[in-house]
């Protein structure tokens, strides 16, 4: 096992006098980004490792999206310009010789995301995919492995670069109206992760900032509804009356503490905006808007300004060796983990050094809410049974978790 240095210094962010957390909804430009390029990455990964056996070097952390252009007004929408989705990166276009169709695994991977994210984008109609990705490299065979001996990380399991993971649980009363707030919007599976979306006439660029001034706490929202379903300004307003109403009541169910005062903003309307927000896909990739990845949310789902943050984003990268993708999981995987099963709040910082030991990494360090005996004895077995070379691949690339990590252990 990898060096250890216990500390019972946990912060419970309840007890903060002020906290702000925000979180860029599934349809937010960025988390969009975020989302397809972790689509991509685990199809073709999954391809790979049922073809082959092994998933060869990629990473598409650099997807882009965005730059298209519509028209809306009440009662109609009209496209001018399509949304680019750029596929970025580099990534192996052949294992053994055997060449791997990467437009078609491609294009499957972001027809599907979007189809569940953002049904009203179409692919060749008003979404437009550019395939991006290279093999240029100086390594030899680096991304055109011809034997399993190309893979050098199939003997040995090292860390790509040097850089720390941080996760924390359990989530803020903050964080959890933050999460709580955007899922409302979307069914949701058996793990509390969205499958699709709830309402037919409110788009996904949602956005959502709380913040807790001691025992005040406003949540400030930003909720498109779709120009074709409006017929005047009135229609509008009453439809986010609606909608403000119906967050109290979901808020509520969260049994979050009487002592807390809780107000609800959405689109500025409280303060008399009179500039509504419509949208006709239901991103604001058809505004001009671009997004990146890395540039939102992180794998807990959400932006918690008052916390430590990893070094790395997680999305797109490879989910064999790479630190911020790896480790990313497992950190926030065992932090969980060790909440639930201990009732002990914590955090976790797990620095990994290049080109030493990934699994386990160089050094952890655990903030502890319990710090007994019998808390280190349980984190201890968590961390042995975790860090198992022979688990982690399949549980990475057959999940995307730009919903949240906080409600899914698997």
């Amino acid at each position: 096992m990898s060096k250890i240095t216990y500390f019972n210094n946990w912060n419970d962010f309840n007890k903060l006098p002020f906290e702000i957390v925000e979180r860029k909804g599934l349809g937010h430009p960025d988390t969009l980004a975020d989302g397809l390029a972790e689509a991509v990455s685990n199809n073709y990964s999954s391809y790979c490792l049922d073809r082959f056996g092994i998933v060869p070097h990629h990473n598409v952390d650099k997807l882009y999206i965005g730059a298209g252009l519509f028209s809306v007004e009440y009662g109609q929408n009209k496209m001018l310009k399509p949304a680019v989705i750029r596929i970025n990166g580099r990534i192996s276009n052949s294992f053994g010789g055997e060449q791997i169709d990467l437009k078609t695994l491609q294009k499957k991977a972001i027809e599907d995301y979007l189809k569940k994210i953002l049904p009203r984008a179409k692919i060749g109609k008003n979404v437009i995919i550019e395939h991006n990705a290279t093999q240029n490299t100086r390594r030899k065979n680096w991304f055109s492995p011809q034997t399993y001996d190309d893979l050098p990380e199939l003997k040995k399991l090292t860390a790509n670069d040097t850089s720390v993971c941080v996760a924390h649980a359990p989530l803020s009363v903050v964080e959890k109206i933050c999460i709580s707030v955007e899922k409302y919007f979307w069914n949701l599976d058996c793990y509390g992760q969205a499958v699709s979306p709830k309402y037919n006439d409110i788009g996904q660029d949602i956005k959502v900032m709380v913040i807790r001034n001691a025992e005040n706490i406003n949540v400030d929202t930003c909720i498109p509804i779709f120009s074709d379903t409006l017929t005047c300004f009135e229609d509008y307003k009453k439809r986010i009356k609606q909608i403000e109403e119906e967050l109290y009541i979901e808020i509520k169910k969260l049994n979050i503490d009487k002592k807390y005062n809780i107000s609800i903003n959405i689109n500025n309307l409280n303060s008399g905006s009179q500039h509504p927000y419509m949208l006709a896909l239901g991103s604001c990739i058809e505004c001009g808007e671009e997004g990146l990845v890395g540039r939102g949310n992180g794998l807990s789902g959400l932006i918690p300004t008052m916390r430590a943050k990893s070094n790395e984003a997680y999305f797109g990268k490879n989910p064999v060796y790479h630190v911020g993708r790896v480790l990313g999981f497992l950190t926030q995987k065992i932090s969980n983990r060790i909440y639930l099963e201990t009732g002990s709040g914590n955090s976790i910082y797990s620095l990994a050094v290049h080109s030493d030991a990934l699994m386990p990494p160089t050094n952890l360090c655990i903030s502890l809410q319990e710090m007994t005996p019998e808390v280190k004895g349980k984190v201890e077995k968590i961390l042995e049974e975790e860090f198992d070379t022979q688990k982690y691949l399949r549980q990475i690339i057959s999940n995307i978790f730009t919903s949240d990590f906080s409600s899914k252990i698997l």
